[in-house]
C-alpha cells in the first residue's frame, strides 16, 4: 500500500488472533503511515450530521472508513475476520477487536491492578541475569503502558536499581544521585552492564 504521501508503506500486518498487543502496536503504527486522517477515522470515528446533504468532509471521512475497514479486513485471518464482518464502520471494527482482545473496561481493570501488583513487587529471581531482569521488567512496564497507564521513565529506573544485587550498590548510589530523570532506563541499563566488566 501507498501512504497519502507516495511513499509505500508495505502490506498491513497480519493478525491471527495471537499476539494482539503486538499486532496493535504495529497496526497503530502502519495505519498512522498510510495517513494521519485516516487513523483518526479508525481510533476516533466520525460522525455524519445529514446524510443527504453531505459536506466535502463528509465525504473524505467516509472514503477513509472505506480505505480503514478495507485494511482492517486485509490484515485479519479468517477466524478474526469473522469476528468483525458484520461491522461497516472502521472505528467500531477497531474497538470491537480491542474488546475482544483485551477485554472490556472491568477486565482491563483487573489486568492493570495485576500488572501493578507485579510491577510493585518485581523483585531480581535468584539465576536471573541483569538484562534478563531488566527485560522482564520492561515487558511488565509495556503491558502497563498498553492499558494506559503510564510508568515514566525515572520509576522505571528506579525500580530496576532497586533489584540489583548487594555488589551494585555503588553504581546504584551513583547512579541516583546523578540526575535519573534525564537518563532513559536502557542508559542505567548501560551504566550498570559497564560496571560490571
Amino acid at each position: 500500500m501507498t501512504s497519502e504521501n507516495g511513499i509505500h508503506v508495505g502490506k498491513p500486518p497480519q493478525f491471527d488472533g495471537n499476539n494482539y498487543d503486538y499486532w496493535k502496536v504495529r497496526m497503530t503504527s502502519y495505519l498512522k503511515a498510510l495517513s494521519r486522517k485516516l487513523w483518526r477515522v479508525i481510533n476516533d470515528g466520525y460522525v455524519i450530521l445529514d446524510v443527504k446533504n453531505l459536506t466535502p468532509v463528509d465525504e473524505e471521512n467516509d472514503l477513509l472508513n472505506a480505505q480503514g475497514v478495507n485494511v482492517l479486513f486485509s490484515a485479519l485471518d479468517v477466524s478474526e475476520f469473522n469476528r468483525v464482518k458484520g461491522l461497516t464502520n472502521a472505528n467500531e471494527i477497531w474497538k470491537k477487536l480491542m474488546e475482544i482482545h483485551e477485554g472490556t473496561s472491568s477486565v482491563k481493570e483487573a489486568k492493570l491492578y495485576v500488572l501493578k501488583g507485579k510491577f510493585s513487587e518485581f523483585a531480581m529471581k535468584k539465576e536471573e541475569s541483569v538484562p534478563e531482569m531488566f527485560n522482564r521488567l520492561n515487558d511488565i512496564v509495556n503491558d502497563l503502558k498498553s492499558l494506559g497507564f503510564d510508568v515514566p521513565d525515572e520509576d522505571f529506573s528506579h525500580k530496576f536499581l532497586r533489584c540489583l544485587p548487594e555488589r551494585y550498590d555503588t553504581i546504584v548510589t551513583l547512579l541516583v544521585r546523578s540526575n535519573l530523570k534525564t537518563t532513559t532506563p536502557t542508559q542505567v541499563l548501560g551504566e550498570v552492564l559497564t560496571h560490571d566488566m
